[in-house]
This record gives C-alpha cells, structure tokens and sequence, in this order.
C-alpha cells in the first residue's frame, strides 16, 4: 500500500469548526493556493484546538495527505502539533492515525500512513507552529489513495499511530533521563544527506504522549550524517560526528 494516487476534487466539500468571513474551509480545497482557510480572528480570536473536515464523498482506501500552508508571505496558523482521524460515516471517528508536529514554514506537508478506508478526514490542529496565536490555516488539504490495500488479519494486531516529525531524521539517540527521543537532521529538515556542515536540527519525542517537538538549529561545526553512537557512563548519548 505504499504506492498511491492523488484523490480527485469532484464534488469534495470541506466544513471546519470556525472560520473568517472570505477564508471559508472550501478555499483549502479549491486547487488555487492564493487562496486559504483561517480560522476566525475577528471579532474575536477563537482558541485552538481546531479542525478542517473533507467529505470525499465516497470511501478510498487512503494512506497518505498532504498540508500546504498559505502562501501570501505571512506565517499565521501555521499547523504544528495536529493529528488526523477518519470516519467512514461522518459519525463515528477513529483514534489518531497520524499525531505529528509539522515544521514552521510554508513548505508543503506530507503525512503519511497505513491504508485505511475512509470518507471523511479530519486535520485536527492542536498548535500553531510558531506560537503566534490561536489560528490555523491552510491553503490545500489534499489526499491520496492506496494502489491496494489489504486489511491484517486481526491475529496480527494493528498498526499504532504514524508519529511524524518536522525534520527527516538522519539518525536517533534514546534519551535513558527521560525517556524521550532524540532525533536530528543533517543540515536542513528535509535532508537526509551530507551538506555544508555549519548546523544540525534536532527534535524530540515522547513515547507517553506520542507527541514531537518542533526543530531546533544547532551550531555544531560539521554535519551530524551517518553518525557513530554510543553511551557513556552516565547513559548518556555519544555522537561521532562526520568529519
């Protein structure tokens, strides 16, 4: 199920929980990307968390969305922590089979995960990536279909929530003090490969809550990419970095 196909917008609707008058929930599906959904800020500033639903109108096999945000130069509701849950009827809702932190630019966003049928998709918002406000905002939501799909057998168990990043890990470290995480990029988030050196980007994640921080620059001198781990004697991580 990992190969998939863009969804048509053939008679897609799109409903949200608030939004400002000219940036109604249908300008997040409307193939224009000039255009966007906001959440109301006028009169009055409405609190996170909040969601944007997209009835397909008919059931697919998705596994995948993606997320890009406004394009007019200004960074307000920027999605950072947000999860996506499914319904078949627009009733009855799953458990989050995304929970995620997106980075805070306006590169276009890709969530992906198991196959699953579904009608309805909702992208819940549970921060705004640069604590900016209480707004979300999103100029396309779009999903894509599975090339196949075949259900486990429930002997096999399920698949938990995809966790997803604001970086493209290029390798991990355990932190045994908390418990968390510890991912890096090389020179850029989307990176995975040797760069320029100068910087690193690091983020954390919680196994309890599932839930991963934003990126954070470090000045490290060389690439940290295809690094050498170990644990010293106060459990904590080692880092070779390249040279």
């Amino acid at each position: 199920n990992v190969a998939s196909a863009q969804i048509g917008r053939t008679a897609r609707t799109a409903t949200a929980d608030g939004f400002q008058p000219i940036n109604e929930p249908i300008k997040a599906i409307d193939n224009n990307t000039t255009t966007f959904w906001h959440t109301e800020y006028n009169p009055t500033n409405v609190a996170l968390p909040h969601n944007i639903t997209i009835d397909m109108k008919q059931s697919y096999d998705i596994n995948s969305l993606t997320y890009l945000p406004r394009q007019d130069g200004n960074n307000n509701g920027h999605l950072g922590e947000q999860q996506i849950v499914i319904s078949t009827d627009g009733k009855t809702w799953s458990s989050p089979i995304v929970i995620g932190t997106y980075l805070d630019d306006a590169s276009l966003k890709t969530s992906t995960f198991t196959a699953i049928p579904a009608r309805y998709v909702r992208l819940v918002a549970i921060t705004e990536a640069g604590n900016r406000g209480p707004w979300t905002s999103a100029a396309e939501v779009n999903m894509f279909a599975a090339s196949s799909y075949t259900p486990l057998p429930s002997t096999l168990g399920e698949w938990g929530a995809t966790i997803g990043f604001s970086l493209v890990p290029a390798a991990l470290a355990m932190l045994f003090d908390s418990g968390n995480v510890l991912v890096w990029s090389s020179y850029a988030p989307s990176t995975f490969s040797q760069g320029k050196g100068g910087i690193t980007l690091t983020a954390t994640s919680d196994p309890a809550t599932e839930i991963a921080s934003q990126s954070n620059v470090s000045n490290v001198g060389p690439d940290i990419f295809c690094p050498g781990l170990s644990v010293d004697a106060n459990e904590s991580p080692i880092v070779d970095r390249w040279k």
